[in-house]
């Protein structure tokens, strides 16, 4: 039996290197808006220990004042967080656009394959049938 040799197979490879590799990048933007997140819990958490430490205790005017300011500071970190959090979210959303470009540049590939060998195994056994065909044309015209 012959075997089928898909002539685009090295591109097939390539495109399957290239979805690995798209897939290890997404991990790793993944991870670090996971990291982002989590600094911003963490300075959220903060500036509400901030904010209860104000209420729990009777501070005098100066304490009173340094803690107002490094609220604002705590904030300000805050505020600074979210933006890099939205930064990063912006940058995972183009590495997941770039993996589904990649595992469709593959799907198509395989599509391609999959339909040439279909066509290359009909033609094969439609070539064989005709040997048989004529094999048992030629017993039957001899008399066999």
């Amino acid at each position: 039996m012959a075997k089928y040799n898909f002539r685009l197979q090295r591109v097939l490879d390539v495109r399957d290197v290239e979805l690995e590799k798209a897939q290890h990048e997404l991990y790793q933007v993944r991870q670090k808006e996971k990291k982002i997140k989590q600094k911003l819990d963490e300075s959220e958490q903060k500036l509400e220990s901030l904010f209860d430490y104000i209420r729990q205790n009777n501070l005098s005017v100066t304490e009173n004042i340094r803690t107002r300011d490094y609220i604002k500071k705590q904030q300000e970190q805050v505020r600074k967080v979210k933006e890099e959090l939205k930064s990063q979210q912006e940058v995972v959303k183009q590495y997941k656009d770039n993996l589904i470009e990649k595992k469709q540049a593959k799907e198509k590939i395989k599509k391609i394959k999959e339909k040439k060998s279909t066509a290359f195994y009909k033609e094969f056994l439609r070539k064989e049938q005709k040997e048989i065909d004529e094999s048992s044309l030629r017993m039957s015209q001899q008399g066999v």
